[in-house]
């Protein structure tokens, strides 16, 4: 479920972007407007808008098999670097940010 409030703040994360702010000046941009993180703290980290940047759940998509479980007695998950398939589903959930914008921020 989209908090409004929530999604705005991803909304701007991904504009900011766009229009060339670096991870830090992201990070500063929304310490300057009083945002806490998801943590609550005053910074947002570096790696935090990384993250939120390159999630595709924000489109409303999933991503199967990012992880897989490598041996079954262990259960230990193990990333997917190429070993399995991935299937990529849109329309999973409702979009916070388009695919278009999605992409053009990874191109940047």
């Amino acid at each position: 479920m989209i908090v409004p409030n929530e999604a705005e703040v991803v909304r701007m994360i991904f504009d900011l972007r766009l229009q060339g702010f670096s991870y830090g000046k992201i990070s500063a941009e929304l310490a300057k407007q009083n945002i806490p993180s998801p943590a609550g703290k005053p910074i947002w980290s570096r790696e935090g808008i990384r993250k939120i940047l390159c999630n595709e759940k924000y489109t409303g998509a999933v991503m199967l098999q990012k992880t897989y479980v490598e041996n079954f007695f262990t259960g230990k998950q193990v990333k997917n670097t190429g070993q399995l398939q991935r299937y990529l589903y849109k329309n999973n959930h409702e979009p916070i940010v388009t695919w278009e914008v999605f992409e053009m921020v990874q191109e940047v």
